[in-house]
């Protein structure tokens, strides 16, 4: 779901993606979505992943939404989902079971 807000700065934006790139298969990933929604995406072994980037915690509920949406629209319920946020942002990670969180400093 595209929203007008972005769920992220630039920089912090380019600056997750140089990571993802290094974690995930960029070639699965529509990173033009990571401004604002979320993304499938695969990693180097094949296992289908749900990214999200995010920095700032007014946008979890739409993190969140957008995240059950995708789960839903890819049929894909019980895949992992990994959030890269910022090493000081602080959140309630009970909202997000199942997630692998990639702390940025």
């Amino acid at each position: 779901m595209q929203r007008d807000k972005h769920w992220n700065k630039e920089a912090f934006l380019n600056f997750a993606c140089d990571r993802i790139s290094k974690d995930l298969d960029w070639d699965s990933i529509d990173s033009g979505r990571l401004h604002h929604t979320c993304c499938k995406a695969k990693t180097f072994e094949g296992k289908d992943v749900i990214v999200a980037v995010f920095d700032r915690v007014s946008v979890l509920n739409d993190v969140k939404e957008d995240i059950k949406l995708e789960k839903g629209i890819n049929n894909i319920h019980e895949y992992e989902v990994w959030l890269y946020v910022p090493q000081e942002l602080s959140f309630d990670r009970s909202k997000f079971p199942n997630s692998k969180v990639i702390r940025l400093a």
